[in-house]
């Protein structure tokens, strides 16, 4: 049983005997997160949400009741029929924020020498399964993101049911090779003409449903930059330059069909500015609240800024998207 201060200052917890039972001492007062875990049981939070804790109180009755996690294996072979090793099998769940679909990553797995895999502590509930080659691609050709059963899209991908302590078998891959092709341009700023250099590039695929791992290029003194082992896609680059000299963002799509991409022209330029204000319907309006941009589809980037005393917040430098 782990106790977590909302603050982020304290941690502490136990050990339940053989018969679950625990005890925490010495708490220090607080708001407290309060989870139990074990290997092969769902990771579980506590059923009423915070613990408030005061001086010298003794809190009884905080228990849990922990689902056995689930688990699902299978193997990965290649279109041989022969064992594809050391490639990543990851779990999927699908859900919607404010009416937009957003597929959240969980637990993954690597393939053995025999193509097999395992996932294990799963949560009671529906999954996709997806395939991601990690790292360099092989001399012949480079495995692309695949989805169950063998599949590209996720419109296609087929749901896998885990209930409580389930274990669901046969999940079995067939990958094939694609090529794979490299991407090549350059990155100018929009103000004075001149190449960004030191910037990153950044490519996530435009379907972030069914996308692949990302990849990255720097640029060079001139501007230029080079994306290898890219396969055939719709992509989207991205740029956040923290350069004082050559500060801002870019944002473009692009498709990268059976060849090579070449000479692409990047600009970029300064952010957005959003500007707004927070009104309370009743009652006295909070100070210092927290404006949180998170961009759709998420791909961990989020900006946050603190109202002023009438409401009004103004959130400069925003990149391109959604």
């Amino acid at each position: 049983i782990s106790l977590r201060s909302l603050n982020g200052q304290s941690t502490t917890g136990a050990n339940t005997d053989a018969s679950g039972v625990y005890e925490v001492l010495n708490v220090d007062p607080g708001m407290y997160m309060a989870f139990a875990s074990k290997s092969g049981f769902v990771n579980t939070p506590y059923k009423n949400g915070t613990i408030s804790l005061i001086d010298g109180q003794e809190m009884k009755n905080v228990d849990f009741l922990m689902p056995r996690a689930g688990v699902v294996t299978g193997t990965v072979l290649d279109e041989d029929e022969e064992p594809v090793p050391d490639i990543s099998v990851q779990a999927l769940t699908k859900t919607y924020v404010q009416g937009k679909m957003r597929v959240n990553p969980g637990p993954s797995a690597q393939t053995d020498d025999r193509g097999n895999y395992r996932l294990h502590d799963l949560a009671p509930g529906r999954y996709y399964l997806r395939v991601v080659q990690r790292g360099r691609a092989r001399p012949e050709g480079h495995y692309p993101t695949t989805l169950y059963p063998n599949v590209t899209r996720l419109a296609d991908a087929q749901v896998i049911k885990v209930g409580p302590g389930q274990e669901v078998g046969g999940m079995k891959f067939t990958l094939r090779e694609s090529a794979a092709f490299s991407v090549t341009g350059k990155v100018i700023d929009i103000r004075s003409g001149q190449p960004v250099a030191s910037g990153m590039i950044q490519v996530n695929p435009e379907d972030y449903t069914a996308g692949g791992p990302n990849m990255n290029s720097a640029t060079k003194p001139d501007g230029t930059f080079r994306l290898n082992e890219v396969t055939p896609g719709h992509y989207r680059l991205t740029m956040n330059s923290n350069n004082p000299a050559t500060p801002g963002f870019l944002s473009r799509v692009i498709d990268v069909p059976d060849h090579n991409v070449n000479d692409l022209v990047l600009y970029l330029g300064p952010g957005a500015t959003i500007k707004g204000i927070v009104t309370a319907e009743a009652g006295t309006l909070p100070e210092k609240l927290r404006v949180q941009l998170t961009s759709q589809p998420s791909l961990g980037r989020a900006q946050t800024i603190t109202t002023l005393a009438d409401g009004t917040f103004q959130m400069p430098d925003v990149p391109p998207g959604n």
